[in-house]
């Protein structure tokens, strides 16, 4: 077993107040915040909201599997697969604005 303890390199302010959730799609993070039924799309540099999406129930967890965004509603007791508007697949793959 190892005992290390891990080291917090940087820290950042959540922009949901009840965050529940993060992912990284290979371009952006995605953070769920249950307090306000958001789906949040931030940028990879400075951790800003580029979009916002509703969502309902209690986010608890979020995963991206490399085509979709996947939620865990604790309310419903449920596995979410995510339908985002088709604006952001316009090549069947995730649209990333910008660079770092």
């Amino acid at each position: 077993m190892n005992t290390e303890q891990l080291i917090v390199k940087a820290s950042y302010p959540t922009p949901g107040a009840a965050p529940r959730g993060l992912t990284w799609d290979g371009g952006s993070f995605w953070h769920a915040d249950g307090q306000r039924g958001r789906l949040l799309k931030l940028n990879a540099c400075d951790l800003h909201v580029m979009q916002s999406f509703p969502i309902t129930g209690k986010p608890r967890g979020l995963a991206w599997d490399g085509r979709h965004l996947w939620l865990i509603d604790n309310h419903t007791k449920t596995i979410q697969q995510l339908a985002l508007p088709p604006q952001y697949f316009p090549h069947g793959r995730l649209l990333h604005e910008g660079r770092c």
